[in-house]
């Protein structure tokens, strides 16, 4: 996974916010402490991969989640720029059940 700027800087807020408080008032913990102190703040500022399918990407591929039979299905979808959608085979129409939406992951290299 590639970091962008965006999250670069959100983990990099928090860690130096932990970092602020475990050293607040000569309060430093060892350093094994600090390092899971830390790991916890960036996990924190990670964002969800999961959006709401209202927030589906426009004119590319996307993942879509949704329930069925008591269990979560995936599947590929796109939505065009008119905000027209169809599954990965071809079937058009908005998501009947579809909840939750991802973008596609890097390719690897």
């Amino acid at each position: 996974m590639t970091a962008d700027e965006d999250q670069v800087e959100r983990v990099a807020r928090a860690i130096d916010k932990a970092g602020e408080y475990a050293c607040h008032e000569g309060n430093l913990p060892a350093h094994e402490d600090m390092m899971k102190t830390l790991a916890r703040a960036a996990i924190a500022a990670m964002p969800e991969p999961w959006r709401p399918i209202e927030s589906a990407p426009r004119d590319q591929m996307f993942i879509w989640a949704y329930p069925r039979e008591g269990i979560w299905s995936i599947g590929l979808a796109y939505r065009n720029v008119s905000g027209g959608w169809s599954d990965a085979y071809g079937q058009s129409g908005p998501p009947q059940h579809a909840t939750h939406c991802m973008p596609l992951p890097e390719p690897p290299r």
